[in-house]
């Protein structure tokens, strides 16, 4: 039930009228394995983010153009592996495409969930996780882990909703699920 594995051995013992004593069940929050996950899906997105950023901002190699046969000849394995790499180099600076996927990403980190219950949780700033705003070259996310381990304690069901609400209106979709679309 709720992703708990219940695992009974034996029924209750009864007293001594019969009856069976009740049994109690405790759960609670696992926050050490929250964290973990989020920093892990952050770290992601951080990842995806600065390659993105790098190939957009590659340094082209002018003068490589792609090799021909009789160039390759006259070339070992490793010196061809080298030119065409500098060859390749910057393809995709600059690239609109490109550049619009990173800012959709972005986007969708940086805005609000309005499908969040608690209006104290609806941006992920409000977790301790924010970007760099000195460096707009930097799209990483930085996370204050005692701030997020508040969060978790005050309300886990509001850090869940800002991450995974489901919803038609892209304005209340949480932050993982607007990353998949």
């Amino acid at each position: 039930i709720n992703n708990i594995s219940y695992q009974l051995h034996a029924a209750s013992p009864k007293d001594g009228a019969g009856h069976a004593q009740p049994t109690f069940v405790n759960v609670t929050q696992d926050i050490d394995g929250t964290v973990d996950k989020i920093k892990a899906f952050i770290e992601s997105y951080n990842n995806v983010v600065s390659k993105l950023t790098d190939t957009l901002n590659e340094k082209r190699e002018k003068g490589y153009q792609p090799l021909t046969d009789a160039q390759r000849e006259q070339l070992s394995e490793k010196q061809q592996e080298q030119w065409e790499a500098k060859a390749k180099s910057g393809l995709l600076k600059g690239d609109a495409t490109l550049s619009n996927v990173l800012y959709q990403m972005r986007n969708a980190m940086y805005d609000t969930v309005q499908a969040v219950d608690n209006p104290k949780y609806k941006h992920l700033s409000a977790l301790g996780i924010k970007v760099n705003m000195y460096d707009h070259n930097d799209p990483k996310l930085y996370i204050d882990e005692d701030k997020l381990r508040t969060a978790l304690q005050d309300d886990p069901d509001a850090v869940m909703q800002l991450f995974t609400n489901r919803s038609d209106n892209p304005k209340e979709q949480g932050l993982a699920v607007r990353l998949k679309d």
